[in-house]
């Protein structure tokens, strides 16, 4: 590793800015995914009002959907004006985490757990996202950063550098209020538990940054609330079971595969042996905002996407760097046949590759095939009737207005499918007659697979 790189700050975050970009401009106008072209739908296309006030569901992210409309009232509808946004903040993430992490950590594994950011395929995923989780990973972090600073850094710069930070956190992102929460606490345990003298800004500030940052919600909590009364229970193939753990360790790792994955984890482990002071209450913000999130959706039964907690993924990365540290400290106090320093590359170059294959993986496959797939239709079935069957039946829509929307529990008749073709989503959305329907009267054609989660899969089917 180039040591410029590491006494130069600045020359590591100019390295980490170009790569950064350069790997999150790729592929930038790939198609929009089901939550995108929803967020677009629901949210985007309505006026500045509406986005504030309203929170049908909470898949609104108040302060990314007003970027965006601002995005595309300046740059028009385009794939890649939409998630601007996120392009900004998610590319400016490593190299800003890198500077940062200095603080805490030694320069290579804050430089290391940069580049492993800047190689994460769900960063590139959410930095080239409609969504508000680009600006929920980094201005979480941020929040975090200046929230541990308070105590060293007694001055008005630092406080409110703190309570924006954590305000736009939340207008990001609702489970912002879980960090800010987990924030208090810890303030609340240094004050009174550990009776640590000098933390009433600590202790005060947090409160300040949730209360405005309810405010800011208050109205559409109406609506939220009537949302959790009615559906927010619906937890059918999103609930804490195997399935969402699994996912959520992929996520996490930054890989497609269950078993590299898990290596990870069992390096992240080894790696909280190497926290030390801030990193130690850097990581213990973390995780009990991870187990508020947790318990929360375990208590209320609300529904939970592994990407909920992908905010978690920066210090993740971070235990993976300090892991590998670990490992070579290891390898150096005992006897192992092969040098420590050769173990410690190889290590970094699995890791490294790991990230990259399934990065390569990302920008092959895409998020879901809706663009890919009406591009295949009108170029072989200019005239042919298209069916769009199942969960994303509407959003199909967005890049073949010509297909009929037909829910995945409406009974489809044999009649009904003749000379057509069916583009659907995963069958997990479908009711069991129709997959009979198409499997006895339809043939598989073709299937953009996604990089992402199974069920984004898109299936195109010919009746005749």
């Amino acid at each position: 590793m180039n040591r410029k790189f590491l006494t130069n700050p600045w020359a590591g975050f100019a390295g980490l800015v170009i790569i950064s970009f350069a790997l999150r401009i790729f592929k930038l106008n790939q198609g929009l995914w089901y939550d995108e072209i929803f967020t677009l739908f629901a949210f985007i296309r309505s006026g500045w009002k509406e986005i504030i006030t309203g929170l049908p569901v909470p898949n609104n992210h108040i302060l990314f959907s007003l970027l965006a409309k601002l995005s595309i009232t300046i740059f028009g509808e385009k794939e890649w004006s939409l998630r601007l946004p996120s392009l900004i903040l998610g590319g400016l993430t490593p190299p800003i985490i890198f500077l940062l992490l200095r603080d805490w950590v030694k320069n290579s594994t804050a430089f290391l757990t940069s580049i492993f950011l800047s190689l994460h395929f769900w960063m590139v995923w959410f930095s080239q996202d409609a969504r508000g989780y680009a600006g929920w990973i980094l201005f979480s972090f941020l929040s975090c950063f200046f929230f541990l600073n308070l105590e060293e850094e007694k001055n008005k710069s630092t406080a409110l550098a703190y309570l924006i930070t954590s305000i736009i956190a939340c207008y990001f992102h609702l489970y912002g209020i879980f960090l800010l929460t987990s924030q208090l606490l810890f303030a609340i345990s240094e004050k009174f538990l550990r009776k640590k003298s000098g933390t009433s800004q600590k202790l005060y500030l947090p409160i300040i940054a949730l209360s405005l940052s309810l405010i800011f919600y208050l109205p559409g909590g109406g609506q939220l609330w009537n949302f959790y009364l009615e559906k927010g229970k619906e937890t059918a193939g999103r609930w804490l079971e195997g399935y969402f753990w699994k996912e959520l360790i992929k996520m996490l790792s930054g890989s497609h595969l269950l078993s590299i994955s898990a290596l990870f984890l069992l390096i992240f482990l080894g790696g909280l042996r190497q926290l030390k002071n801030k990193a130690i209450e850097f990581g213990i913000l973390y995780l009990l905002s991870a187990g508020l999130i947790l318990a929360f959706t375990l208590i209320f039964r609300v529904f939970i996407y592994p990407r909920f907690l992908s905010f978690f993924i920066p210090f993740y990365l971070l235990g993976i760097g300090l892991g590998i540290e670990e490992i070579y400290s290891l390898i150096q106090k005992k006897k192992f046949p092969l040098p420590a320093r050769m173990v410690h590359y190889l290590l970094i170059a699995f890791i490294f590759f790991s990230l990259s294959w399934a990065l390569i993986r990302y920008y092959h496959l895409g998020k879901q095939g809706f663009k890919k797939a009406s591009i295949y239709i009108q170029k072989h079935y200019p005239f042919t009737p298209v069916i769009s069957l199942g969960l994303a039946e509407e959003e199909f829509l967005y890049y073949l207005p010509r297909a009929q929307p037909v829910p995945g529990r409406y009974k489809l008749l044999p009649q009904n499918t003749v000379g057509k073709l069916i583009v659907a989503s995963h069958p997990w959305s479908w009711a069991p007659y129709n997959l009979q329907t198409i499997e006895k009267y339809c043939t598989l054609e073709k299937v953009w697979e996604s990089a992402g989660y199974k069920q984004n899969a898109v299936y195109l089917y010919r009746c005749f």
